[in-house]
């Protein structure tokens, strides 16, 4: 999904910046958490939600109400790639009740073709009615961390894997009944939800040394709930250095909108490419 391009050229140079969504939080290694009466910015986001099951038993009167059951799926992103593990609360929205579901010992990935390796959390609604939006609202038990909402997932957002690869992966995955739900209503508007977008894109400065060569650089950038960056590094190296430098300053000098979640700013990050003397694709 592009947030938005721009382009320069001349005779020997292409460039091409192109904006993308991600569903990834940039995590850090395992440091110990915060008090839990504090908010931050957790390491673990909800990547992916798809449907495993569905009972329409209101056709029967006998059988009681319709049931859906939805498997949720982490992502964190790590410098060194690899997979982290969590347990915490994931906080699910149905219209404007919120279910608080409790999992432990969670496998987190940190690539999104990498989803299926994640640990499924399978979830039964009892009233048919389909998830709207979920996050990240507490990671660790007692002591643990109270995280602020960022990267939610939202109804609707593409995650760049086959779903039907993930329901197989949901397979004989444990179901949690969903909990009681809490009254959690969101003020209105008219796009509750929506993508983070740039703002003011800035154009890179391409070192003359690797001009006429072709790459890509992706960058991911964390943008938090009042628009400015919080963090920002290499996601996918162009395997050229200063390419790499050239689009992580590119993107350090570009002006982002916080991510909207039910009406209210959140953090959300972007994954910034640089494409040198190539055309996006």
């Amino acid at each position: 999904m592009y947030g938005g391009s721009c382009a320069r050229s001349t005779t020997t140079l292409t460039i091409a910046v192109v904006l993308v969504l991600t569903a990834w939080m940039r995590a850090g290694a395992n440091e110990p958490p915060p008090p839990a009466s504090s908010d931050m910015y957790c390491a673990i986001a909800v990547a992916a939600a798809v449907p495993i099951e569905t009972s329409m038993k209101d056709s029967d009167p006998e059988a009681g109400p319709p049931t859906i059951t939805i498997a949720f799926f982490l992502a964190t992103h790590r410098a060194d790639g690899k997979k982290s593990f969590a347990s915490g609360t994931l906080a699910i929205f149905v219209g404007e009740e919120r279910y608080n579901v409790p999992f432990a010992d969670a496998v987190a990935v940190a690539r999104p073709e990498e989803l299926a390796a994640a640990t499924p959390i399978v979830v039964r609604f009892q009233d048919g009615s389909a998830p709207t939006g979920a996050y990240i609202a507490a990671l660790g038990g007692a002591g643990g961390v109270r995280c602020s909402i960022g990267n939610p997932w939202t109804f609707g957002r593409r995650v760049g894997v086959d779903t039907s690869v993930l329901r197989a992966a949901a397979q004989g995955a444990p179901v949690t009944e969903a909990p009681s739900p809490v009254l959690d209503p969101a003020p209105s508007c008219p796009q509750p939800n929506q993508d983070v977008i740039v703002t003011y894109p800035a154009l890179p400065v391409i070192p003359a040394g690797i001009q006429g060569q072709e790459g890509i650089a992706q960058v991911t950038v964390f943008v938090g709930a009042n628009s400015q960056i919080v963090d920002a590094s290499i996601y996918r190296s162009s395997g050229m250095p200063l390419l790499d430098r050239a689009a992580l300053d590119s993107a350090l000098g570009s002006k982002y909108r916080a991510e909207m979640f039910r009406c209210r700013p959140v953090a959300g990050t972007y994954l910034y490419r640089v494409m040198l003397g190539v055309g996006p694709g």
